[in-house]
């Protein structure tokens, strides 16, 4: 993907976004930029100029919400993708995905579920006090995120263990009320997303391509425990996207995906 191809999904891709921001303002849904989205909006103004992702999270009750309301809010150019939506869909968290483009991932390739440019949504969860508890709850999750659904099943069989599994980490995830819980995480970015829950708090508004969006409140904390010193710039050889198979921003996936890609 050149740096032309690039910027167009970019902006595919805040376009989604802008559609997320409008809802979550509508329902009055706390969400924030995170990751590398909230490293693009503190050094950059927006995004990371080789990022060709966008990653959100919300607060577990106001993801719930958001994907109760996305039936009736998200306008027709857009696809809400869960396990629950798509029976394919392997992942615990959502996409917010744009119709009538392609961004087939590679390592996503062989699966029949929407491959448009999209916003990836992840719900923020309360943990246990304990911190032995809190790693035992994260290495859990990553084992059952790193189980291999043997393709060649009986008809209709891995569709189904795919949204079984999906179903075991929300609800491993999701059984801590945030509320009452002192820690934060994204669960299924693993060790380094555990938070004090003030490094969220409340989202704090920081320019992104010149829109005023949340990132977390003390978010030179989150990005220091994230990246460490997260305004070194990268090496040219370590600043990598996703590497997507195929790429086009006008054209619908349809037209490309095939399952022996």
């Amino acid at each position: 993907m050149d740096a032309t191809q690039l910027r167009e999904v970019q902006k595919k891709e805040l376009q989604i976004l802008l559609e997320v921001d409008r809802i979550c303002k509508k329902y009055s849904l706390a969400y924030y930029l995170i990751g590398g989205s909230a490293l693009g909006a503190l050094r950059h103004g927006g995004f990371i100029p080789w990022d060709d992702d966008v990653d959100i999270a919300m607060p577990r009750e106001d993801y719930r919400q958001f994907l109760k309301v996305c039936s009736t809010e998200l306008p027709d150019a857009y696809f809400l993708q869960t396990y629950s939506t798509q029976p394919n869909f392997p992942y615990p968290f959502a996409f917010v995905t744009l119709n009538n483009t392609t961004f087939i991932k590679t390592r996503l390739r062989r699966l029949n579920i929407h491959h448009g440019i999209s916003v990836d949504l992840f719900p923020l969860d309360g943990l246990p006090r304990h911190e032995l508890f809190q790693v035992a709850e994260v290495r859990l999750v990553e084992y059952l995120k790193s189980l291999i659904i043997v393709r060649r099943l009986p008809l209709g069989l891995s569709p189904w263990i795919t949204r079984w599994r999906c179903f075991v980490i929300e609800w491993i995830i999701s059984r801590f009320g945030i509320k009452q819980s002192r820690k934060w995480a994204n669960v299924i970015g693993g060790l380094r997303e555990i938070m004090d829950r003030e490094v969220y708090g409340t989202p704090r508004l920081m320019d992104f391509e010149g829109y005023q969006l949340p990132v977390p409140n003390q978010c030179e904390r989150y990005l220091t425990i994230m990246y460490g010193d997260y305004m070194k710039i990268p090496p040219v050889a370590e600043r990598r996207g996703h590497d997507p198979l195929i790429v086009d921003v006008s054209k619908s996936y349809v037209e490309y995906w095939r399952e022996s890609l």
